[in-house]
């Protein structure tokens, strides 16, 4: 948790922009029905294509928008095997989240009343993130720190669990805390869109958590 609250602290601009933005976003929703158009058309188109579009456009906002900006900054961009990496990481996230979403519909509901929302962001944060999302993260970027080798993972994933699970836990909570109040607070069609918006952002982050160079050892 120490090394999310230093992480917290050194990106708190980032941190309070994207804050802002995700509450812009669902003020634009209500209050500018052009918007709320745009955003509902938006999500007619993904949920007609499937997980396969929620694949494809996780991993177009997880990777190709964060490449473009190193590219645009000077900044080195990703090899290849690490491009493909996390192309492939991001999809699958894309496919879970997209997944997590319709079942937390089908059962808490699909109101955006305050009790629903905040039962829903209860449910992401206290379960799905910790004990879902947030291992699956930790050992992906440890197998791919490995050199990508299942051996070496399966002799140290527990030990590299442990090491990581704290840091991009808390940095999970502290950042998409405050977000998916705004995303649940959008109907069900339009929460994916949202979340497209904020995990461009969160992706930055999180590879550069999980980067040991970063974080350290």
């Amino acid at each position: 948790m120490s090394r999310a609250l230093a992480a917290f602290r050194h990106n708190l601009r980032p941190f309070l922009l994207i804050q802002a933005g995700a509450l812009a976003f669902v003020a634009l929703f209500y209050l500018w029905p052009t918007f709320a158009a745009a955003s509902t058309a938006a999500g007619e188109i993904k949920a007609k294509s499937g997980l396969i579009g929620a694949a494809l456009a996780t991993a177009f906002a997880s990777f190709a928008v964060p490449e473009g900006a190193k590219r645009l900054t000077r900044m080195p961009g990703s090899s290849r095997a690490d491009a493909l990496f996390q192309i492939a990481f991001f999809m699958i996230i894309g496919v879970m989240v997209d997944v997590f979403y319709q079942l937390l519909g089908v059962v808490v509901g699909r109101g955006t009343d305050v009790a629903t929302v905040a039962k829903k962001v209860l449910i992401d944060q206290a379960v799905a993130s910790p004990l879902l999302f947030m291992p699956y993260s930790a050992l992906a970027f440890a197998w791919r720190d490995f050199g990508f080798s299942f051996r070496r993972l399966r002799a140290e994933w527990w030990t590299e669990l442990r090491r990581r699970w704290p840091a991009i836990v808390g940095m999970g909570w502290l950042f998409w805390g405050p977000v998916l109040s705004g995303i649940y607070a959008l109907p069900s069609g339009v929460q994916f869109i949202m979340f497209l918006c904020a995990q461009a952002a969160w992706s930055l982050l999180l590879v550069w958590l999980a980067d040991d160079r970063k974080v350290g050892t």
